[in-house]
């Protein structure tokens, strides 16, 4: 049985391990689920049985069983970093939604626009920001510790909203 360093990965080429075996070993590897000791052997001419020494020798299940951990372990990690832009985006998204919605409140003037449209944008914005920090943080538990404000920010800026379509000031509230 081979053993190897540590510090390096099993699937490296091991201390005096031929490079007929070694090659072999990288055939095997690459031949995924459909790997077999007899593809390998009718591949490069050689008997199953010299095959068979080597992979027991140089352990190529278990180096095998290490690459595909080393590999799985890696997509994880990228897809974990994927997901982290890809929330950090959408987050950013809602911001800018949000923050178009409240100009149009501050800029627009209220018969041009409905108030169903800016409405419906900042829910729309704060249902994708909460989504994707709910995503991100657990959910609030039963006493609603944890929980976001998201949706009392919305209905103080519908509430503003109404007040000034009545003619009302909303700055004293």
């Amino acid at each position: 049985m081979a053993t190897w360093k540590s510090s390096e990965h099993s699937w490296d080429r091991q201390p005096k391990e031929g490079t007929k075996a070694y090659d072999a070993f990288q055939i095997y590897l690459s031949m995924g689920a459909d790997r077999s000791l007899r593809k390998v052997a009718q591949q490069l001419s050689k008997s199953e049985t010299l095959l068979k020494r080597w992979s027991v020798t140089w352990s190529w299940g278990q180096r095998v069983r290490d690459y595909e951990d080393f590999r799985t372990k890696q997509e994880f990690v990228a897809n974990q970093k994927a997901l982290k832009r890809m929330r950090e985006k959408h987050i950013k998204i809602a911001e800018m939604m949000e923050k178009k919605a409240i100009d149009a409140l501050d800029h627009v003037p209220p018969e041009e626009i409905l108030p169903k449209e800016i409405i419906q944008m900042l829910k729309e914005a704060i249902r994708i920001e909460k989504d994707t920090r709910e995503a991100i943080s657990p959910a609030p538990d039963a006493t609603g510790e944890g929980g976001s404000a998201s949706g009392s920010l919305a209905e103080s800026i519908i509430d503003a909203y109404r007040k000034r379509m009545e003619g009302g000031n909303d700055e004293d509230a």
